[in-house]
């Protein structure tokens, strides 16, 4: 895949999605029950290129005291990096668009939603997202 139409075509093929403009908004399902949403977006510029984030909720802004530790959590785990997105801290990982094949998003995918679930509960013990 080396446009965002091909890429929000091979979402829609694969996972049952919302898709509008530029975001792409996947419900996640866990065998253990719990779920959580993820959203794939394009970003970028003529200069920096097209860019393909994927962010996942861990906590809303009423956990801003657990900012740290879910930060210092964070950095022990394998993709991304903690941010606030609005009212929401997010679990947010990014890579080029350029030459991204099945594999990169479905890992990318897989990993920001299971990382930003583990958070949610480990911090809130709840499962909004």
């Amino acid at each position: 895949m080396t446009t965002w139409n091909e890429l929000v075509g091979f979402l829609a093929t694969n996972y049952t999605c919302t898709i509008n403009g530029t975001s792409v908004s996947l419900p996640y399902s866990f065998p253990d029950g719990r779920s959580q949403n993820v959203f794939v977006n394009l970003d970028g510029n003529e200069e920096r290129g097209e860019w393909v984030y994927v962010t996942s909720a861990i906590a809303d802004m009423s956990h801003i005291g657990k900012l740290e530790a879910i930060c210092r959590m964070a950095t022990s785990r394998i993709c991304g990096g903690v941010i606030i997105d609005g009212n929401f801290i997010v679990l947010r990982d990014a890579m080029p668009l350029e030459n991204m094949d099945a594999n990169e998003i479905n890992g990318l995918i897989g990993t920001v939603v299971g990382i930003a679930d583990e958070l949610e509960q480990m911090f809130t013990g709840e499962n909004n997202f």
